[in-house]
């Protein structure tokens, strides 16, 4: 059966390059997706994105201590509203 949809800008092409990238069509893509969305209707589809991380050192506060975060917080306010740049 023939369709149109409305897509967010720049999906299709997404879509078109994954197509190509396995060897498939954007037609087939979309039957799989559909398929897997409606065998699981319940499911959210999450997009998992690898963040880098590195080591900061040693907290500078205890953030257990609500006070003392505050305080922090506050001093690097008052240092940001006076920074020139």
């Amino acid at each position: 059966m023939r369709t149109s949809m409305n897509l967010p800008d720049g999906l299709l092409e997404e879509a078109k390059a994954r197509a190509a990238a396995e060897g498939s069509t954007v037609t087939q893509l979309v039957i799989e997706g559909l398929r897997h969305r409606i065998a699981a209707p319940d499911q959210e589809v999450s997009t998992r994105v690898a963040l880098p991380s590195r080591s900061l050192g040693r907290a500078r506060v205890d953030l257990s201590d609500n006070r003392a975060v505050r305080e922090i917080l506050d001093d690097e306010a008052d240092l940001a509203r006076h920074d020139p740049r």
